[in-house]
């Protein structure tokens, strides 16, 4: 995984707590132009009860308050970067880049877990496989979608579960990363290789 050099800076960042006790867990949030839809993943992921989360926000300039928000919360996350290479990928990279958890979750703008107990209960014991991953609830207007995962074999035909339901281990994440030239679909191709 490359990050290309001054193609980003550091906000801000906190010092973590160490808790040998409990795994970090590190939740990234991208966001560009994300004005009506960050806020509620901000607070969703700042209420979860799991008592070691990394939570860093990858900020891509925008033309709307989105930066606003995130400094209305500043001092409640721990990373907080400024992308200027234009993609969610290079922005998902980037994050990576800066991940200190055990296990790192894509939890982009506009996304939330359904549940504050979400992780703790995935962690409430020792995970050793590499990507844990599960069901997913999208919301439209007038009704709720489950999406189901499903089996790794099914990579030959489609993604078998959504980004946001899935944890993945950070030393695999941080020496593959998403291949930036799939726009669309670098983390489709990322659990391909994982799966081969």
């Amino acid at each position: 995984m490359k990050i290309k050099k001054n193609t980003y800076e550091i906000y801000s960042t906190r010092t973590l707590k160490k808790d040998s006790l409990i795994d970090r867990i590190t939740i990234i949030t991208v966001v560009y132009n994300g004005e009506e839809t960050l806020e509620i993943t901000i607070k969703n992921i700042l209420n979860q009860d799991h008592k070691n989360i990394e939570y860093i926000i990858v900020y891509t300039p925008s033309n709307d308050k989105t930066f606003d928000i995130i400094k209305k919360y500043e001092n409640k996350i721990d990373k907080i970067l400024i992308n200027f290479d234009i993609g969610i990928y290079q922005s998902m990279n980037l994050g990576t880049k800066f991940a200190t958890g055990k296990y790192i979750n894509f939890m982009n703008s506009g996304d939330f877990f359904y549940k504050k107990n979400i992780v703790s209960n995935l962690f409430k014991i020792k995970q050793k496989v590499d990507v844990l991953y599960g069901d997913c609830k999208v919301k439209y207007p007038n009704f709720t979608k489950t999406i189901r995962s499903s089996s790794p074999r099914d990579i030959k035909y489609k993604m078998f579960f959504s980004h946001q339901s899935s944890f993945i281990k950070s030393s695999i994440q941080k020496e593959i990363g998403f291949n930036v030239k799939y726009n669309l679909a670098a983390d489709y191709d990322f659990f391909c290789k994982l799966i081969k």
